[in-house]
């Protein structure tokens, strides 16, 4: 199996579509998270074994290394509203930094501390219907 120990991700279990977050791990036969919201697993040797769960790999978000206000971890996908503006966080390859998609102006505004510092997770891109 790969995986990617250092970033943190989130995904859509297969079996019951609960978000999740965990470490990304794949195989050729399955896209899976290693599970970090029990903390409760086995032990080898020093290392913990929480588990792999198989998620849905067309839900898999990257935590982009910020919180909301209300210190929630926020992910590529989140839908954030400051009060000002309410868009979808992206990563913007052009510039190389993750940004907020004000969908409704078709516009984009860099995630600043000023941004951040009263916005709030209103959902994800994905749960919207």
């Amino acid at each position: 199996m790969y995986g990617y120990k250092n970033a943190l991700f989130m995904g859509k279990r297969k079996d019951n579509g609960e978000w999740i977050e965990g470490y990304c791990a794949y195989d050729m036969i399955a896209n899976a998270l290693e599970d970090v919201s029990n903390e409760v697993g086995e032990v080898y040797g020093e290392i913990p074994v929480i588990g792999f769960v198989d998620v849905d790999p067309t839900t898999i978000c990257q935590y982009i290394g910020r919180e909301d206000w209300k210190h929630r971890k926020i992910f590529e996908g989140h839908i954030l509203d400051n009060g000002k503006f309410q868009g979808v966080v992206e990563w913007q390859p052009e510039t190389c930094q993750y940004v907020l998609h004000l969908t409704q102006y078709n516009d984009f505004i860099p995630l600043s501390d000023s941004l951040l510092e009263k916005a709030i997770i209103i959902g994800h891109i994905l749960d919207k219907n």
